[in-house]
């Protein structure tokens, strides 16, 4: 079937793997581009040196796959971009400017930035503040070297700043000297009771990358498309009807670590039901 979006596993749900493994795993299962996920055993930034670069763009050659965006761990990272430590804030700057070289290094056009989150006892404005700054920085580093920015909005419960539909439109707008694009994981979108289709109106074509994954309408647990409350159908009557030409990525949750092939056929064979009951062809 073919789509006029792309459509990528996320490496993430094979964190149990190794990179190879993950890699021929994606293409046996028939796709063509990658979201890989900065973080052990795959892609840890910390880790991302010359050797290391060199050895996952063999990798990516031999089993024919280009990387849709390079996605460095941040919450479980020691980096906090909004810390009111300036020791720890500058750090994380360097530490995802490294990142972003290696993303231009790997050949992915987008690499996904969230705003991280902060010590509860930290004054979320003047955070958001810390935030945006270091998100300038990274912004106009990206942008030299040929990578775009993607914000994205966590969960609620993740972190007290970008976490919403408002707070994204807010840090797409104080970064627009830049140019960043934004994306939506369908779980918080879900939870916050927004539409996909308000995530279209505000930003257009510069909303290029969807998480596409399910939730149980009460945790943020990423689930198997289909295996739990959101309403798919609709989902993708949305992307076909705006002609959506960005990224569709799986980023199937850690429930799935451990068999992880089953869960991404299943989630293939119900992107695949859904494109048929919309119309594509």
């Amino acid at each position: 079937m073919h789509y006029p979006f792309g459509l990528s596993p996320m490496t993430y749900t094979y964190a149990r793997y190794s990179l190879e493994y993950t890699l021929s795993a994606a293409e046996k299962h028939g796709f063509f581009e990658i979201e890989i996920w900065g973080g052990h055993p795959h892609a840890a930034v910390e880790l991302l040196d010359e050797g290391y670069l060199k050895k996952l763009t063999d990798l990516l050659a031999k089993y024919k796959l280009t990387v849709s965006m390079f996605t460095p761990e941040q919450l479980a990272a020691p980096v906090s971009i909004g810390s009111h430590d300036p020791h720890i804030k500058d750090y994380s700057v360097r530490h995802f400017c490294r990142a972003v070289d290696a993303a231009a290094v790997m050949g992915a056009p987008r690499m996904l930035m969230t705003s991280g989150t902060v010590l509860a006892d930290e004054d979320p404005k003047k955070a958001w503040d810390r935030a945006m700054d270091s998100l300038t920085h990274i912004a106009r580093y990206g942008m030299e070297r040929g990578v775009k920015i993607v914000l994205e909005p966590l969960a609620k419960e993740e972190s007290p700043l970008l976490n919403s539909l408002p707070t994204l439109e807010k840090a797409y707008q104080e970064l627009s000297p830049f140019r960043p694009e934004v994306m939506v994981d369908l779980v918080p979108m879900h939870l916050n009771q927004e539409r996909l289709e308000d995530y279209f109106t505000v930003f257009g074509q510069d909303l290029s990358v969807i998480h596409f994954i399910d939730c149980d309408g009460k945790t943020i647990k990423h689930l198997i498309p289909g295996d739990g409350v959101i309403d798919f159908t609709s989902i993708m009557e949305t992307i076909k009807a705006r002609n959506f030409k960005g990224s569709v990525s799986l980023e199937l949750g850690d429930s799935y670590h451990e068999n992880p092939d089953q869960a991404l056929v299943k989630s293939l064979e119900k992107v695949k039901q859904l494109a048929l009951e919309v119309g594509y062809q």
